[in-house]
C-alpha cells in the first residue's frame, strides 16, 4: 500500500479521535490521547486498511510521522481475519457462560446496571412501553435465557465437569417488565427507596424478565425513568444503543411514521464469530501466549493485603468505598507525568496502586483487570449484547528501582495484554474453564475468577455520564445520586478516578469485611502521593 494512502488514513483517524489538527512532529499522547483513543483509532485504521495494527505499534511509536512510516514499513500488520459466520444455533459467549459460574442454582442474580433519567414533558407512558419492546423484540441478545445443567457453584473448570448452558430466546414481553407507579406527594427518600428496591430485586436467568423498566410519576408532567438491565445481557456501549433505538422508535411513533433503524445485527452470530475466531490461527497463536504466560507465571494470586479472615472469591458483599476529593490541579500533575513517561493516565494511575500495594504488602507482581469495549468492526456498532472482554494485566516488578521503571513494565504489560486478547474472554478464564485440556490447579479453582485482583475505572476531563433517554419533545437530565451501593465478591478491590480540571475524584471500592479500612485508607492515600511525588 502506498505511504501517501496510509498517511490520509492515519490523519484522518488521529483527528477524528484526538479533535484537532495533525502535524508530523505530533505526538498522540501528548495531544490528549490516551488507551481508549488509541484503540478507537486502531479501530478505524483496522476499517480503513484491512489491517490490525498493534497497540504496541503507536506506543513504540507516537509521532505522527513515526508511526505512519512504521506502517509503512510493514510494521507488524496483521490481515482482517475472515468474518465469515459459523453456526446458526444461538449459544452462550464465554464471558456468559463464565459468569454463570457466580449466580445461585435457580439463575438469579443481583447483578444489574440501572440507568435513572428525569424526564420532564408530556410524555405518554404507552408509547414508552411499546418503543422499549420494539427495540427488545430486535435484538436476539436481549432475548437470551439461560438454564445450566449444574450449579454455578459446583463448577471446577474442568471439562468434563463444566456445566453445560443451553439458551431459548424469549418474546419480547417475557425479556422486558414495564411498570408505572404515581409517587406525586412522596418525599426524596421515598423515591430513592422504591429506585433502590427496584434495582436490588434480583433478575431470574432462567424464566425472564432481563430488562425491568420502571417509570414513576412525580407530578404533572415530571417523571423518573429507571431501567435495570442484568449485565450478563449487555455492556454500557450496548447500553447507549439500546436508549438510542428505543428513543427513535418513540420519536417515530409520536409523528405518526414507522422508525426508520437498519437491521439488527445477530449477536448470536457475532458469538458464533467469536468461537470461530478462537478455533482458526490468529485465535490458537493467542491462547498459546496466554497458556504460556500461564506455564511461566502461574496465575494471579489473591491480593496480598490485610484481610480479615482471609476470604477471597465466591461470596459477595455490600461494597464499602473510601473517597478523595482532590483539587483540579492533581489533574494537572497526573497529565503532566503521562507526558514524562509517554504513556497514558490510566497506566500512571495504574502504576502507581501497583507501587502504593507493594510497598504495604512486598509484593512485586502486578494483576489487575481492565474491561474494554469489543467493537473493533463496522458490524458492531448496532450490536446488542455483552461483548466486552475483561482483560487482565500481568507485570513482575522484581527490581523495580524507581517509579519511572515500574511506569514502564506496567505500560508494557497493558499493550502486550490488549493486543493479545482474547474474545469474550480472559487468559485466565481460558484457564478457568479448562480450555488448555487440564484441569487447572487447586489454587487456580480457589481464586473463582479474578476477583482476587484489583480493576480500574477511569474517567478524564469530567463526568462520562451514563447515556441518557433522550426523546422529542421531553426534556432529559440524569438523576445523579453519586457512587451507590453495589456488591463485590469478598477479595476484590476497584480504583475508581473521575477526573476533570475542576474536581477529581479518586475512590477505593472494597467488600465489607473483606479488608481493614484503615489499611485501605492508607493505601488510597500512598496512590494519592506516588502520583504527586
Amino acid at each position: 500500500m502506498e505511504y501517501a494512502t496510509i498517511e490520509h488514513a492515519v490523519r484522518a483517524a488521529w483527528q477524528d479521535t484526538l479533535q484537532t489538527e495533525v502535524g508530523p512532529a505530533d505526538n498522540f499522547f501528548q495531544l490528549g490521547g490516551d488507551s481508549l483513543g488509541a484503540l478507537r483509532t486502531l479501530t478505524r485504521l483496522k476499517r480503513d486498511l484491512a489491517w490490525r495494527v498493534p497497540l504496541k505499534t503507536l506506543f513504540q511509536n507516537p509521532r505522527f510521522e513515526d508511526f505512519v512510516q512504521a506502517l509503512a514499513d510493514e510494521h507488524a500488520p496483521v490481515p482482517v481475519d475472515d468474518d465469515s459466520a459459523g453456526r446458526v444455533v444461538p449459544q452462550p459467549s464465554i464471558l456468559q457462560i463464565e459468569r454463570l459460574r457466580y449466580y445461585d442454582e435457580r439463575g438469579a442474580t443481583q447483578e444489574g446496571m440501572t440507568t435513572t433519567v428525569r424526564l420532564r414533558g408530556p410524555l405518554r407512558p404507552e408509547l414508552l412501553r411499546q418503543a422499549l419492546l420494539t427495540v427488545t423484540g430486535r435484538h436476539d441478545g436481549l432475548r437470551m435465557l439461560f438454564r445450566t445443567s449444574a450449579s454455578p457453584r459446583q463448577f471446577t473448570g474442568s471439562p468434563d465437569e463444566r456445566a453445560v448452558v443451553t439458551v431459548s430466546l424469549a418474546e419480547p414481553e417475557q425479556a422486558l417488565s414495564f411498570e408505572v407507579a404515581s409517587l406525586i406527594g412522596a418525599d426524596q427518600s421515598e423515591v430513592d427507596a422504591r429506585i433502590d428496591a427496584h434495582a436490588g430485586t434480583p433478575h431470574d436467568l432462567v424464566g425472564g424478565p432481563r430488562l425491568r423498566a420502571l417509570l414513576l410519576e412525580l407530578d404533572a408532567e415530571d417523571w423518573l425513568f429507571v431501567l435495570t438491565v442484568d449485565h450478563m445481557v449487555y455492556d454500557l456501549e450496548s447500553h447507549a444503543v439500546f436508549l438510542q433505538e428505543v428513543a427513535e422508535v418513540h420519536d417515530a411513533a409520536t409523528a405518526g411514521i414507522a422508525p426508520r433503524l437498519p437491521p439488527a445485527p445477530s449477536y448470536a452470530e457475532w458469538v458464533d464469530r467469536q468461537w470461530a475466531f478462537l478455533d482458526g490461527p490468529e485465535g490458537r497463536r493467542r491462547l498459546k501466549v496466554w497458556a504460556d504466560r500461564y506455564a511461566r507465571d502461574g496465575v494471579f494470586p489473591p491480593a496480598a493485603l490485610p484481610a480479615l479472615g482471609g476470604e477471597h472469591g465466591g461470596r459477595a458483599a455490600p461494597a464499602h468505598v473510601v473517597i478523595r476529593e482532590l483539587p483540579g490541579e492533581w489533574l494537572t500533575t497526573l497529565l503532566r507525568k503521562t507526558s514524562e513517561h509517554h504513556t497514558t493516565a490510566f497506566n500512571v494511575l495504574l502504576a502507581a496502586y501497583t507501587a502504593a500495594r507493594a510497598r504495604l504488602t512486598g509484593e512485586s507482581r502486578l494483576g489487575t483487570v481492565v474491561a474494554l469495549a469489543d467493537r473493533d468492526d463496522p458490524s458492531t456498532e448496532r450490536l446488542v449484547g455483552l461483548l466486552a472482554p475483561a482483560i487482565p494485566i500481568w507485570a513482575d516488578l522484581d527490581d523495580a528501582t524507581s517509579f519511572p521503571e515500574v511506569v514502564r513494565r506496567v505500560t508494557a504489560a497493558t499493550v502486550a495484554a490488549i493486543d493479545d486478547s482474547l474474545p469474550m474472554l480472559t487468559g485466565a478464564h481460558a484457564l478457568l474453564s479448562g480450555m488448555f485440556g487440564q484441569p487447572p490447579p487447586e489454587r487456580v479453582r480457589e481464586l473463582s475468577g479474578l476477583w482476587g485482583t484489583a480493576t480500574f475505572e477511569l474517567r478524564i476531563d469530567g463526568p462520562d455520564p451514563a447515556p441518557l433517554l433522550t426523546l422529542s419533545g421531553i426534556e432529559s437530565s440524569p438523576y445523579d445520586r453519586g457512587i451507590q451501593p453495589f456488591e463485590m465478591v469478598m477479595g476484590g478491590v476497584m480504583l475508581y478516578a473521575n477526573l476533570s480540571p475542576e474536581r477529581n475524584l479518586v475512590a477505593l471500592m472494597y467488600p465489607e469485611g473483606g479488608y481493614d479500612e484503615k489499611i485501605m485508607t492508607e493505601l488510597i492515600d500512598d496512590v494519592i502521593r506516588t502520583v504527586e511525588e
